[in-house]
């Protein structure tokens, strides 16, 4: 129905004294089409934008992960480290008075 009242109201206008105001109304149907068509593009770019910073998001959050589980990987070590100096430390100590002890019994 819609297509047969179009093509009435363009026969209607065809033999009317105002044909211009029919190709401006058809100019301004192309426009409508074309800025659909490139609002289209434009959602299309941002659903790309979208995509491309969620992921970036989530390559982010895993690298914080990463970055939290080398930190605590590190404080162990560290810990660690300094608990083997300690016990080093307490070794030379126990070390140098058995050596002290034997250079006075000798």
């Amino acid at each position: 129905r819609h297509i047969q009242d179009e093509r009435q109201l363009q026969a209607d206008v065809q033999n009317s004294a105002v044909p211009e105001l029919w190709e401006v109304a058809q100019r301004l149907k192309e426009q409508i089409l074309e800025e659909r068509e490139q609002r289209k593009g434009r959602a299309a770019a941002v659903d790309a934008f979208d995509e491309a910073l969620r992921l970036q998001r989530l390559e982010l959050a895993e690298e914080r992960q990463l970055v939290a589980s080398a930190e605590e990987h590190r404080s162990v070590a560290g810990m660690r480290s300094y608990s083997q100096e300690r016990c080093f430390a307490q070794l030379q100590e126990r070390h140098h008075s058995l050596m002290s002890r034997k250079a006075s019994h000798e």
